[in-house]
């Protein structure tokens, strides 16, 4: 016993002692195990999220569990989608994937840029559909897995979407990086025995904002804009906003002072009857409470057509 206090009190055993106390835990959730709520498959965790989102947000969300949307390379993965699916889901849902049509024609996955080589479509006429939203101008190019009913296969196959058109989402990430997903987890409390959150004054961490927007001309005039920002923090953070035009060295604060079309709520800026000259900048999303101050990244708003919405 006097041995391991002598051995203890030296440098090499107290350096191994913090060791055991820190290291090991940490890779304890190194332990390539799918957290809860998710999936295993193969060697990936996957998520499927019903709540209806747009594709660019449900990419975004993807992202903040250091995830991607999903892309399938093999019968396998789809058989294992379509079972997930056929639990969860009503007939009518639709179920972005990370796949898209590029402007030369060819099927890709924006998870990790290579090309579709297996596909899931019901026919090759259903593959090769090229169809536009009419009121919208907007190309129905994302791939999504859509019920299909009658006949003797009744079950999810691949079919289009377009972006903006909310549709639930399936996350997807390797069971060597779930370690990420615990690591994001863990609060202000960790290692401390506070557990009230209330307690602790932190400073503000944007926790999500809008993808780069574009806006453009519909038969009812231009779309209206709104870019979101949402910060933790405690206080509660307040919000600015900011824009500064390319090749310009001075940024302009956003506000309602600069007419009625600027409305600012909370976290969220809604332009109305944007127009290229005026409103097309880069933005930035500022985040303040008593402990320090946090930008956004930069946010592109831009005037377009349909020929940029292909990724």
């Amino acid at each position: 016993m006097e041995d391991i206090r002598s051995w203890l009190s030296s440098p090499v055993g107290f350096l191994a002692l913090l060791l055991s106390v820190w290291v090991f835990p940490v890779q304890a959730q190194q332990s390539d195990e799918c957290p809860a709520t998710w999936y295993e498959h193969a060697d990936r965790c996957y998520k499927f999220v019903q709540h209806p989102t747009p594709v660019q947000r449900a990419r975004i969300e993807c992202q903040q569990d250091s995830a991607t949307l999903v892309n399938i390379r093999s019968v396998a993965d789809h058989l294992f989608i379509q079972e997930k699916l056929e639990i969860k889901t009503a007939a009518g849902q639709e179920w972005f994937t990370s796949g898209y049509r590029a402007l030369d024609g060819s099927l890709k996955w924006a998870a990790d840029g290579s090309d579709v080589t297996t596909d899931f479509f019901p026919s090759q006429a259903i593959r090769d559909q090229n169809k536009d939203d009419p009121g919208l101008n907007i190309p129905y190019n994302r791939i999504v897995y859509k019920y299909q009913g009658g006949g003797s296969n009744n079950s999810f196959v691949w079919g289009w979407n377009r972006i903006m058109s909310p549709g639930g989402y399936i996350c997807q990430i390797d069971k060597t990086d779930t370690w990420k997903i615990y690591q994001q987890r863990r609060d202000f409390s960790y290692g401390t025995g506070v557990t009230d959150q209330h307690l602790w004054k932190t400073g503000p961490n944007i926790t999500y904002h809008s993808a780069n927007t574009l806006f453009f001309e519909t038969e009812s005039g231009t779309t209206p804009v709104v870019l979101d920002c949402q910060a933790s923090g405690n206080p509660s953070p307040k919000y600015r906003w900011f824009r500064q035009k390319v090749g310009q060295s001075t940024r302009q604060e956003v506000t309602a002072a600069l007419g009625k079309n600027y409305v600012i709520t909370n976290g969220r800026l809604t332009i109305l009857n944007p127009t290229d000259t005026r409103d097309s900048s880069i933005y930035t999303c500022q985040a303040t409470n008593e402990i320090g101050t946090v930008l956004s990244n930069p946010i592109e708003l831009a005037y377009g057509s349909k020929a940029f919405f292909c990724c």
